[in-house]
């Protein structure tokens, strides 16, 4: 299934100060040389978010404090009753970042760079979907043998999972509300079929795709996330015979949600 939601989404106006003070609201002492956002102890630039949908974000700028020692300064994003802080620390420039997750249904969002107790500039501020592609199975090429995954009858010994009896598998947390997409290596002997498998829970949809070729053949589904679902239940199922062997398993978000 193809998203229907885009994968970027920048929230942040003017974040690399090329038009200097335009969106940002300013307080105290603050400046715009070098098409930054210069701040002093106390100084504050703030701008509204007018609106931010749910998903997996990640908040990330350039910056450096002015002068050593324990005064820091920060990018701070407020989220309703959340805060995303990113400390400033270092006097060497530095690339800064934070993901995290909002909820559907968040109201008030701002975003603040706050000198607080130090002088700091601060650069390439950004807030957008993170980047996707995290993996969400563990040990999915067989290299730590049966680890993480729940077996009935199966053998690592070649660092794949080859099927003797029923099947394994894994269940694995839902990060974010979008669309994924399973993906694994699979080969039967003869006389023998399987089945690639992802239920989701609690109450959800079962999807799969039957696994039958003699030789390495990868196999994909496509999984909609997008109702509240907590987890994904992946099974490597044996359907007959007893020489179904599956390799390289992943699961990846491919698109969140915009709403």
């Amino acid at each position: 299934m193809n998203a229907t939601s885009p994968s970027h989404a920048e929230l942040i106006r003017n974040g690399d100060f090329s038009e200097g003070s335009l969106n940002w609201q300013v307080y105290d002492d603050v400046n715009f040389a070098n098409q930054r956002c210069n701040v002093g102890p106390g100084g504050v630039a703030a701008q509204p978010i007018s609106s931010m949908p749910a998903g997996r974000y990640r908040l990330s700028c350039r910056a450096a404090v002015v002068a050593s020692g324990s005064p820091i300064a920060q990018v701070r994003l407020a989220v309703d009753s959340m805060n995303v802080v990113v400390d400033i620390i270092s006097t060497t420039p530095d690339t800064y970042q934070s993901d995290f997750e909002v909820p559907a249904g968040t109201s008030n969002v701002q975003i603040y760079i706050e000198g607080r107790g130090a002088s700091a500039w601060v650069d390439d501020v950004s807030l957008d979907f993170a980047p996707q592609g995290d993996e969400l199975i563990r040990n999915g090429d067989f290299s730590e043998g049966s680890a993480h995954w729940e077996m009935t009858g199966a053998d690592f010994s070649a660092q794949t999972c080859t099927l003797r009896m029923d099947d394994v598998s894994q269940t694995v947390a839902v990060p974010t509300i979008g669309y994924y997409q399973l993906d694994a290596r699979a080969r039967v002997g003869a006389g023998s079929m399987g089945r690639l498998q992802i239920k989701l829970l609690p109450d959800g949809s079962t999807f799969y795709v039957p696994v039958s070729a003699s030789e390495w053949t990868e196999y994909s589904i496509d999984v909609p996330a997008i109702l509240g679902e907590s987890a994904f239940k992946v099974s490597l199922i044996r359907i007959t015979g007893d020489d179904v062997e599956f390799d390289d398993v992943s699961l990846r978000l491919t698109a969140g949600v915009n709403r």
